[in-house]
């Protein structure tokens, strides 16, 4: 009888190891899915809450009277009574503590509040291996076209997630991928960034060979029937519209539920045909999450894309309805523009499967975690995510055009001018919020009231890092206006 007291008032306090600290006001809000956390190096006694002043701890002392304490000495503490804490509950912007035994992550708001993230959640070092891990690994990334396997025994080697993958197209013409070590002392088997084509795979260290399966074929000295074990170790690999994706983990769902029903809105532009006429590559000096953020979102354009803004209108279009784990919407080609590019010009050619409103329309798609596909009428043009640190993500953008354009010699260089121009301006904006953010005593602003993608990507967020678990595929998305 007395242990269970003591349970029971430890539960009361806050102070009880795995109890969130909500148990303090004797009131349950767990109708409140999207939580967010703070690190701690030991047990708290009390709750967090976010005002409009900043963060502030709640704890109570043993004794009973309200103190306060602060583990993280650039946060601001201050006393606050029981009374607004509670009112703090109604507003669903209740912070708690969460487990020693758990990962560091950042200070995420609830989904009921249209702010920002705070600064540590684009400069942590610990914010940003939790992620690698939980949205990076753990999802389906992808790694390029799979024009990137151009024929039987193409090999690359590349990164994913800080992880090294060998793509390989086996002896079927299907795409493959495994982890990029030989499984007998670990050597490289393709260095990183390069490419090859042979018909088997071989580590250049003791000479061991691999089929283009990844089963073993020839170690020398060793009697290959006491080595079946030793293949390649297998990635999960699939191709989807002609680009290649990856699951390290092996325990995503399959990509189809992530792609959900962005296979039915991209079908008109046949994807898996077009022709990458152009490709650039992008060092960009901030967060993967602050380049995902300024693609959700129009309400920059004006001020920071005057071209964008000349010849596509920058606010009045629609969210789509998403059914995987992507965010998007359309804007309106301006009366005066034939296309998107500097001076409005284009091919005069439309994907032949699309309806006469698509036509006029820009149609913006971000698969999460790391890829965007902006469709127009005439071309695709896809941006492809490298997180790098905390504070730096390598971009991969590459232009798509029908063959039918290709073929017949169509200067293209309309849209990748364009697209340069208006990446250089996002990267330079991307990289000044990132420097902003890191400034001590940052305090996340409201949202404007259209940045309805943004305000979900946010929300997508706080429930992985609440849960502890990768991205899930949103089921509330504002399908009202987009800016």
């Amino acid at each position: 009888m007395p242990v269970i007291i003591v349970v029971f008032c430890c539960m009361l306090l806050g102070c009880f190891d795995g109890c969130p600290a909500w148990w303090t006001a004797g009131r349950r809000v767990a109708k409140y899915q999207n939580r967010a956390y703070l690190p701690r190096s030991k047990p708290i006694i009390g709750a967090y809450l976010l005002t409009q002043d900043g963060l502030k701890q709640v704890v109570r002392s043993p004794a009973g009277r309200e103190g306060s304490r602060c583990e993280w000495p650039e946060l601001r503490c201050c006393i606050q009574s029981e009374w607004n804490l509670l009112k703090n509950f109604s507003r669903g912007r209740l912070l708690y503590s969460m487990k020693r035994s758990e990962l560091v992550r950042p200070v995420i708001m609830s989904s009921g509040d249209d702010h920002g993230l705070p600064g540590e959640s684009y400069t942590s070092a610990s914010v940003f291996g939790w992620e690698l891990q939980k949205l990076w690994r753990d999802g389906w990334v992808c790694v390029g076209r799979a024009t990137l396997l151009p024929e039987t025994g193409s090999q690359r080697a590349i990164d994913v997630g800080g992880v090294g993958v060998l793509l390989v197209n086996d002896s079927s013409g299907r795409p493959r991928a495994f982890l990029n070590f030989c499984r007998h002392r670990g050597h490289e088997l393709v260095r990183p960034g390069c490419e090859v084509r042979r018909s088997t795979i071989w580590c250049a260290y003791h000479a061991w060979v691999y089929r283009l399966d990844g089963a073993l074929r020839n170690a020398p000295r060793f009697d290959i029937d006491e080595a079946d074990d030793l293949g390649l170790i297998p990635v999960r690999c699939a191709d989807w519209g002609g680009w290649l994706f990856v699951n390290l983990s092996g325990t995503a769902p399959d990509l189809q539920d992530t792609v959900g029903n962005l296979d039915e809105i991209l079908a008109p532009y046949e994807t898996g045909s077009l022709r990458t006429t152009a490709v650039r590559q992008y060092d960009v000096a901030a967060n993967w999450k602050l380049i995902v953020e300024n693609y959700l979102e129009c309400y920059h354009c004006p001020s920071t894309h005057p071209e964008l803004s000349r010849v596509q209108r920058t606010e009045g279009g629609e969210n789509f309805a998403s059914t995987g784990l992507w965010l998007g919407g359309f804007l309106d080609l301006r009366n005066s523009a034939v296309s998107i590019s500097l001076d409005g010009s284009g091919a005069a050619w439309d994907f032949p499967s699309l309806d006469e409103d698509r036509i006029r329309q820009v149609c913006y798609h971000a698969l999460l975690p790391g890829l965007f596909v902006t469709a127009h009428h005439d071309y695709l043009v896809t941006h492809r995510l490298e997180p790098l640190d905390a504070g730096r993500t390598r971009v991969t953008c590459e232009w798509l055009f029908p063959p039918e354009l290709v073929s017949a010699g169509t200067d293209t260089s309309y849209a990748v001018d364009f697209w340069d121009h208006t990446n250089a301006q996002d990267w330079a904006a991307c990289e000044s919020v990132q420097r902003g953010v890191s400034v001590p005593g940052y305090v996340p602003g409201p949202l404007a009231p259209d940045e309805s993608g943004l305000r979900a990507f946010l929300r997508l967020l706080a429930e992985a890092y609440g849960s502890d678990m990768p991205l899930r595929v949103p089921t509330d998305v504002d399908e009202g206006a987009r800016s």
